[in-house]
């Protein structure tokens, strides 16, 4: 079973704001100067647009204020101005909208799924790097001309925001009149309220037990901008209400971690990006101080992992892009990339006990292993093309949340990336855990068990799937229906045939055709196919009029069906069929590795399995051989690399003994 993931959506970008930057150098003009497109409201989002170069990423787009962020690629003039394709990297933003700037640049509209969801009038700010500049409101003439370069990419530079006095923390004064309230000293512009007996104004509070805080504090509570810094080190500088951090924020750690993004309870909450000394570092979605939904896991080698967190773990869907410096072990991560801290620490104040800091390296586990076979048995390879777990198993799953289902026998259990048995299974079936639970099966009805082997939803289902974007497939009554983690189910039986949750949207079949539902149950992509696949990549395999092709989310052929067989991206591919052999698409549609194989399986954790004449062989993600399943002069299958060296067993001996 695979793990996939789900992506929440919106419905709506009303009342967004825009803001479109660009960078120009004139000839002998001293610092680069920064244009920025804004609204009058002046909502945190910007755009920057690159090019006008039809089917490339010509621009980048950023909805700070709804957390959303990605690409955007040109499709061409249309109606007096240049439209664009968003591509959705990280939020809960619809992904695929079009985005429509006219030819001066300064009206915008945005559209998706058909429906206009935003539109306004944009108007010039200016900022200089060295010289503070005050707002204006002339309007922007220049455009860039088709198939141009803007210097956005050239330079790469880009001005700092303007001050806001709003967020200004008080100048400290060394003579500040001093007040004291029980353990609390407060220096600065303070006063006592006599019947309230609480503390107002602005200055520096300080504790007894060495931690303090810079900022405005009204009636006893923290208020507006301000930084507390705890007796440890760590400190959070940003927003405060009613005595919390909640809004926008950084936190830096002791050990030199550093948080920046939204904040709430205290705690990493929205959009925001975390960073550690050692140059690793997270940018994405954050929920209760745990890494959760759309994000990007970056390493210091500059290679990087993208895809959705779940419950602070990376989930199925995602792709490992590794730079051309370290290609030499494709989808592999780099030796920086050490696995360690799952979540960051909680900001609330606590003047007794200050938080821990983070410790180690974010947690990089988007190398992975899959499973191989050799003479009837399974173990696992890493990406680089190893044997990580030697071939014992008469059964073996893919791994997901560190724990892979394997059979020994009759023997169910779930074994640990080491190889070691970690849960035994009695029951009769089982799947793959996903956000901590896994199907069993008991008699004829399945349940759920977690991490401890215990049975926490009770069977009752006809059949069952592993949990993936939220959701768990179930079977009641003949019909398929959807089920919560916690047992109870957020969508009726219905459908004559489902699939799992994937991006926001689930395969879903009530009559003879396949559509696609959200996770309110309803049809947003109609039913009108005669197959289906799950949502990767922003694309999902379709069958009409009996060929395969990928649809966007709003329905619409993105790579056009010519397919006899068409799979979900795995891995940034997806294996296809075409005059009756099998190859690998990349999603722009173009061929990667050709279709020349009698079979072809996805790829996992960098390797992909293709059976070519009988010959079993395991390729990269380029198309490159890795390895080859060989028969011994003794008669068993070994497994040997490009160069025709052993790499399982280990030596000639143990394959002829």
């Amino acid at each position: 079973m695979n793990t996939p993931s789900c992506a929440s959506y919106r419905t709506s970008l009303c009342q967004v704001v825009l803001l479109l930057l660009t960078l120009v150098a004139p000839v002998g003009a001293g610092p680069l100067q920064t244009e920025v497109l804004q609204e009058k409201e002046g909502w945190r989002a910007r755009v920057e647009i690159d090019c006008y170069t039809p089917g490339t990423v010509c621009g980048r787009f950023d909805f700070a204020a709804l957390g959303c962020r990605g690409e955007l690629t040109y499709q061409g003039e249309e109606g007096g101005g240049h439209v664009f394709r968003e591509r959705l990297l990280a939020g809960a933003c619809t992904p695929g909208c079009l985005f429509w700037l006219d030819a001066d640049g300064q009206q915008y509209r945005e559209t998706c799924k058909g429906r206009l969801s935003g539109q306004g009038r944009l108007a010039l700010a200016v900022a200089v790097p060295s010289v503070k500049q005050p707002e204006t409101t002339a309007p922007v003439t220049r455009a860039l001309p088709s198939g141009t370069v803007s210097p956005v990419r050239q330079a790469a530079v880009q001005a700092p925001p303007m001050e806001d006095p709003a967020r200004r923390l008080p100048a400290p004064a060394a003579n500040a009149p001093t007040v004291r309230a029980g353990d609390t000293t407060y220096r600065g512009d303070f006063r006592i309220d006599p019947q309230q007996g609480t503390v107002s104004g602005e200055g520096s509070v300080e504790w007894v037990n060495g931690d303090r805080f810079l900022g405005r504090v009204v009636a006893g509570r923290r208020q507006g901008y301000g930084r507390f810094v705890w007796a440890s080190g760590q400190s959070y500088q940003g927003d405060w209400r009613d005595d919390q951090a909640v809004g926008r924020g950084q936190i830096l750690f002791a050990d030199g971690g550093r948080y920046e993004g939204d904040v709430q309870a205290g705690l990493p909450h929205g959009q925001g990006s975390y960073s550690i000394p050692n140059g690793n570092s997270y940018e994405g979605n954050w929920q209760n101080g745990l890494r959760h939904g759309p994000g990007r896991l970056s390493f210091a080698s500059g290679d990087y992992w993208e895809g959705r967190f779940e419950n602070d773990q990376q989930s199925a869907d995602g792709r490992l892009i590794i730079q051309p410096s370290t290609a030499a072990m494709p989808l592999a991560v780099s030796k920086e990339a050490a696995a360690a801290s799952t979540s960051l620490p909680s900001v609330k104040e606590a003047t007794k006990a200050p938080p821990a800091s983070a410790a180690g390296a974010l947690s990089a586990q988007a190398g992975g292993l899959s499973p191989f076979e050799l003479n009837g048995r399974f173990g696992y390879l890493n990406a680089a093309g190893q044997v990580a777990i030697p071939p014992g198993f008469t059964e073996a799953a893919t791994f997901s949340e560190g724990l892979a289902l394997v059979r020994v026998g009759e023997t169910l259990s779930y074994i640990d990336v080491s190889g070691k048995p970690v849960l035994a299974i009695d029951f009769d079936d089982a799947g793959s855990f996903a956000q901590g639970l896994a199907p069993v099966l008991s008699g004829e009805q399945w349940g759920y068990v977690d991490r401890e082997g215990r049975l926490v939803i009770k069977p009752r289902f006809q059949d069952a799937d592993s949990f993936a974007g939220g959701y768990a497939l179930v079977k009641e009554g003949g019909l398929w229906a959807y089920l919560e983690p916690g047992g109870q189910l957020r969508i009726a039986p219905r459908f004559a045939g489902a699939g799992r949750f994937s991006e926001g949207l689930a395969p879903a079949r009530e009559g003879k055709l396949w559509g696609f539902i959200n996770d309110q149950g309803r049809f947003v992509i109609p039913s009108r196919f005669a197959g289906v696949g799950q949502f990767a990549n922003g694309l999902a395999p379709a069958n009409e009029n009996g060929r395969w092709g990928y649809i966007g989310r709003d329905g619409a052929w993105l790579i056009q069906p010519e397919f006899e067989e068409a799979d979900m991206f795995s891995g940034g591919l997806a294996v296809v069929k075409r005059n009756g052999r099998y190859g690998y698409i990349d999603p722009r549609g173009r061929w990667v590795v050709a279709a020349e194989f009698d079979d072809a399986g996805a790829v996992e954790a960098g390797l992909a399995r293709v059976v070519r004449s009988g010959q079993v062989r395991y390729l990269d993600a380029t198309g490159k051989l890795r390895l080859s399943v060989v028969l011994a002069p003794c008669g068993p299958e070994v497994l040997s690399d490009s160069a025709g060296i052993l790499v399982w067993p280990e030596t000639p001996d143990q394959a002829c003994p």
